[in-house]
């Protein structure tokens, strides 16, 4: 389960992506690939064969198979708009975009798209209906901090909760001088990368905590 802190490193890492994945959905190779970029695939998920033969009747009365083709619709209406957006006219493409924000909501609430997914698209939007490079900063800007401050309320409610835990705070003590170990090593053993090499002394030291 992706924890609040995981969230937050997560947004910060989409932040820095947004701005290029925006740029590839509006490309035409996005528009004739298969899932758009933010847009997870959920064949697997939710059970539905891509490859199988068109659902009948009595298999659309599946909610699976219903849910499944509700999100591939978004997904090409995502596609076709950043394919095609320039070329709206600005009444059109507002209107469009707001649908699609508004189906962007609906996805994160259910937990359908991830903090990270839902910011790559509502970024995507800024871009492809704001033409002023200063606004479109702002707006950037200014979604980027709303994320980081859920993402922060979210962990610091996390860890509220866990630190009551003993476990939990003696894992935390340790966390801190662990990572400061290991950035300070000049080589790291067994020929990990230092990453690799964080994760795992990490999780050791979850798993001692928890003995």
């Amino acid at each position: 389960m992706t924890t609040p802190r995981q969230t937050a490193v997560w947004i910060g890492a989409a932040l820095a992506v947004a701005l290029g994945a925006a740029w590839w959905l509006r490309t035409p190779s996005a528009a004739g690939s298969g899932s758009a970029p933010g847009i997870a695939s959920d064949d697997t998920d939710r059970g539905v064969d891509a490859s199988a033969s068109p659902p009948t009747d009595s298999a659309r009365d599946d909610p699976r198979v219903r849910s499944y083709e509700q999100r591939q619709a978004f997904e090409a209406d995502a596609r076709r708009f950043f394919a095609n957006a320039k070329s709206l006219r600005p009444v059109a493409r507002s209107e469009r975009a707001r649908t699609l924000a508004a189906e962007v909501d609906r996805y994160e609430a259910d937990r359908g798209l991830s903090a990270g997914e839902a910011l790559v698209l509502r970024v995507g939007l800024i871009e492809a209906t704001v033409d002023d490079p200063a606004e479109r900063s702002t707006r950037v800007a200014a979604l980027s901090a709303r994320y980081r401050e859920v993402a922060r309320q979210r962990e610091a409610a996390y860890e509220s909760a866990h630190d009551r835990d003993p476990h939990f705070r003696d894992y935390k003590a340790r966390e801190a001088a662990i990572v400061d170990e290991v950035m300070a090593l000049p080589t790291i053993p067994g020929g990990l990368s230092r990453d690799e090499y964080l994760r795992q002394r990490l999780q050791d030291a979850r798993v001692a905590a928890y003995r």
